[in-house]
């Protein structure tokens, strides 16, 4: 492939490139630093460029492209109307939702208050401080805590109504079953947090997507498919994990319309929940001030030392508004 290279009036041009997959350098490399406001001489692009024969310069500028083409440099001059054009879809394409620290203040907040905190919140908050301290030496999954596990996820996903309308006469039974056979897979996710969901091995999320979600089948057989319901899947998950959000009715509804996530889309891929997931993680990944919030709020609530529960959070946020 190519490469181009902008110069500094065609910046925002470069940029929407980059993020739509096109290989992209600019006049940074000739300043040595990224403040652009600095003009660069022409006579400094022409030296730069005229051992590069794999780049092609991008410019609006007639004069500086002539001189390009008079050194043997590849060029594409790009007139007015065209960089106005692209630059205000580079804009479109930026201007997408966003969370403000105040919002999701609002959101955590309202959340804890009255039942939810009871019935929700509380739920939440003990396992998770149970098992970040479980996990600080052994596994919430291995022999000696199992047991303990599946009663405490019994009793929470029941209050949860996570299996309401199962077509399974015995869905706690198939938990204990599943809990045992992804023990293995959730040890290699723990290694991983929500802000690099797309670096977890898939094999061990398709494992875990598949025996979580056979639970609320019938006699909780493995849907020949992998659709299952997807809040089968992320309830218990979010709990063992955190990272999840749980995707009930409410929270589809609110998620932005960039996830294409729909509230009355009740049964998942395994490849749908992970193509959110990695599209949601990525999002949050680029609001840096949202980052450092939740990992304020984790340690106020749970402890500096103890894993960050992103999807908690989050799914709180979406639930809430």
């Amino acid at each position: 492939m190519e490469t181009l290279f902008f110069d500094q009036n065609l910046l925002g041009v470069a940029r929407y490139l980059e993020n739509k997959g096109t290989k992209v350098r600019d006049i940074t490399e000739i300043l040595g630093h990224k403040d652009t406001r600095q003009g660069v001489p022409d006579d400094s692009i022409i030296d730069h460029l005229r051992d590069k024969s794999s780049l092609i310069l991008v410019t609006k500028d007639k004069g500086l492209a002539r001189k390009a083409r008079e050194h043997n440099i590849k060029v594409i001059l790009i007139d007015e109307t065209e960089v106005l054009a692209t630059e205000v879809l580079c804009r479109i394409a930026a201007r997408v939702h966003t969370i403000d620290v105040e919002s999701i203040i609002e959101s955590l907040q309202s959340f804890s208050s009255g039942y939810r905190s009871r019935k929700y919140d509380e739920q939440f908050n003990d396992f998770w401080v149970w098992k970040n301290h479980v996990e600080k030496t052994e596994s919430i999954l291995d022999e000696t805590h199992i047991d303990e596990t599946w009663n405490r996820l019994r009793k929470i996903l029941g209050g949860w109504q996570t299996y309401r309308g199962t077509r399974n006469e015995y869905p706690y039974r198939d938990l204990k079953k599943s809990l045992i056979d992804v023990a293995e897979s959730i040890k290699v996710l723990n290694e991983f947090s929500f802000l690099d969901f797309w670096k977890i091995p898939t094999e061990s999320l398709e494992d875990i997507w598949n025996a979580l979600g056979r639970v609320k089948e019938p006699e909780g057989k493995t849907n020949e498919e992998g659709r299952y319901f997807v809040i089968a899947v992320c309830k218990p998950l979010m709990l063992l994990w955190g990272q999840t959000l749980a995707f009930d009715q409410r929270v589809r509804f609110s998620l932005p319309r960039q996830f294409d996530v729909s509230m009355e889309d009740r049964k998942w891929t395994f490849s749908k929940w992970h193509s959110v997931m990695t599209s949601i993680t990525k999002w949050v990944k680029n609001q840096p001030d949202l980052v450092t919030f939740l990992e304020e709020e984790s340690a106020r609530r749970y402890g500096e030392q103890m894993k960050i529960p992103y999807g908690r959070f989050l799914d709180i946020h979406f639930f809430e508004k």
